[in-house]
């Protein structure tokens, strides 16, 4: 994801994006928790939405 010759500055870039998209996902979860967007529709249950 970072094109840096030194190690340790990709190292913590990379971490840094992990750690990025974690907390992005989790976001997300708490988003849907406290219904302040709606759930994605599975495939499994599309036939029930439509």
């Amino acid at each position: 994801m970072i094109t840096s010759m030194r190690i340790d500055v990709a190292g913590h870039c990379d971490a840094s994006i992990l750690r990025d998209l974690k907390t992005i996902s989790s976001f997300g979860r708490i988003m849907i928790k406290k219904g302040w967007i709606e759930k994605l529709p599975r495939a499994d249950d599309r036939k029930e939405l439509s």
